[in-house]
């Protein structure tokens, strides 16, 4: 059996538990990582939505300051309860504050599953070269 000379020796106990406390700590802040650009993007895109819907939407002038609260409402009835009207507020802020988001390499690599979906094409479209 080869060994490889970079490991340490694994000799203690103690030695063995800090060797795996180094890439451990290394993949829970790598995946931590992951999950922050992730969330920031989904909020991106849930704001990009709201924002399309209502300058386009013809409900906007029924519902009026009350569309957050009724999709908050609709979107708990459909199981997602993590997502309520202030977080909506949130999403939708965060789009108008950053519109360009989707050029970034991180976004971009994150959004490679959502390459057809029309959110992407359309905003692309959009967007000055």
């Amino acid at each position: 059996m080869e060994t490889n000379k970079d490991l340490p020796a694994f000799n203690s106990l103690e030695t063995l538990a800090e060797v795996i406390k180094h890439p451990n700590t290394h993949f829970l802040k790598k995946a931590q990582q992951q999950v922050n650009t992730a969330l920031t993007i989904r909020n991106w895109m849930i704001g990009y939505y709201i924002q399309e819907y209502e300058q386009s939407g013809k409900e906007r002038a029924e519902y009026g300051a009350g569309l957050l609260k009724a999709l908050a409402q609709k979107l708990t009835q459909n199981g997602l309860k993590s997502i309520r009207e202030q977080h909506l507020y949130f999403c939708k802020d965060f789009y108008n504050a950053y519109p360009q988001i989707l050029r970034t390499p991180s976004a971009k690599s994150h959004l490679i599953v959502f390459r057809q979906i029309d959110i992407l094409q359309i905003h692309q479209q959009n967007q000055p070269p």
